[in-house]
């Protein structure tokens, strides 16, 4: 099956989506439909460029398509994941790192999704992985607590 032009764009709208959710406005992005041998999305970052290649496949086999395992709104927000995670996992692999350098990523990556939760609409409405069918599913609102007890320290 062909990825249509309207599949494309709703999946570059829920990259872009969390992109910004996740405060990652200083990556230049560039979107691509192309073979992807077997692959459904995936992202060619460049850290030190602060650029990446996102990327749909330009097809999809039927029983994809059929099951639910194609999703251009799941394709979309879990590359932007791997987004989010990219500069930690580019340190991992880096030939001389410290551990503050990780521990550094590690809590801007936390900062970021917490501004995200912060920022999400009252009713979260995430798309379920698990397999055959993805479907969007709304889920309870998450209530921040904001009364302290006598146990707990401020």
């Amino acid at each position: 099956m062909e990825v249509t032009t309207e599949q494309f764009e709703e999946f570059k709208q829920e990259f872009i989506y969390w992109q910004e959710k996740f405060g990652l406005t200083d990556w230049r992005i560039v979107f691509e439909k192309r073979d992807l041998e077997g692959d459904l999305a995936g992202i060619n970052p460049n850290v030190a460029a602060r650029s990446v290649t996102v990327i749909i496949c330009d097809t999809c086999e039927d029983r994809h398509q059929e099951t639910g395992w194609f999703n251009p709104k799941y394709q979309g927000q879990h590359e932007a994941m791997h987004l989010l995670l990219a500069t930690y996992s580019w340190l991992a692999e880096q030939r001389y790192v410290n551990k503050e350098w990780l521990y550094q990523e590690e809590e801007a990556i936390v900062m970021k999704l917490q501004n995200a939760f912060k920022t999400l609409k009252e009713t979260l409405t995430l798309i379920d992985p698990t397999p055959p069918y993805f479907h969007g599913k709304v889920i309870e609102p998450i209530e921040f607590h904001t009364e302290t007890n006598e146990n707990q320290r401020t």
